[in-house]
């Protein structure tokens, strides 16, 4: 088996560049402000989030703002097994409730929106409430 090692010389062989790119992108005729209607928002097929754009998203003007997406708890009404990606959902709110919420006494994930349960983890944090 053949092999070939060739040594990299930082001056020679590595280059870096940077794009410094600044474009403002007016939010006051966009679906955000209410202008529009659902013809700015892209709906995929795999039902795990919506691209919405300034302008009709099949213009040739138009340019994504951002992307939605929701996550839910496995013991919500909506974590039934006919929801699409149903178990990626579930994933992304465990996700997050780990990050905003963080673990219990056990080690399992806090639910959000349980204020006996985050009275308690309040105390952890000497002066800090959320």
């Amino acid at each position: 088996m053949a092999t070939t090692y060739k040594t990299l010389v930082l001056d020679k062989d590595i280059a870096s560049t940077r794009t410094l790119l600044h474009e403002a992108i007016p939010i006051t005729g966009s679906i955000v402000s209410g202008t529009y209607d659902d013809e700015n928002v892209k709906n995929y097929a795999h039902g795990m989030f919506q691209s919405v754009y300034d302008y009709p998203y099949l213009s040739s003007s138009a340019n994504h703002i951002f992307d939605l997406t929701v996550g839910y708890s496995a013991g919500s009404g909506l974590s039934g097994s006919a929801s699409i990606q149903n178990a990626k959902k579930i994933n992304m709110y465990n996700q997050m409730a780990q990050v905003l919420v963080g673990y219990d006494q056990t080690g399992s994930i806090r639910q959000f929106d349980r204020p006996a349960l985050l009275s308690s983890w309040n105390r952890c944090f000497d002066g800090f409430h959320f």
